[in-house]
């Protein structure tokens, strides 16, 4: 049970560092497709945000809403 249980920890962290890549690749996509220094600026302003949240232990959903929403 206790290693059923260990390998359910780590395929979650496992995802959540998928999903964080996921994140910081679109991003990153995002900004250099787009030149003009507001548009770079909401990116950085994002990521910056992203950063805070995710050293809080939590996956912005809000950016991965906004990343997927609009291309």
């Amino acid at each position: 049970m206790s290693e059923k249980k260990q390998v359910q920890s780590i395929s979650k962290k496992l995802g959540m560092g998928l999903m964080l890549m996921l994140v910081g690749w679109l991003l990153v996509k995002r900004q250099s497709r787009r030149t003009g220094k507001v548009a770079s600026k909401l990116v950085a302003r994002q990521r910056e945000a992203a950063a805070r949240k995710i050293d809080r232990g939590r996956v912005p959903a809000a950016v991965v809403r906004a990343v997927r929403g609009r291309h």
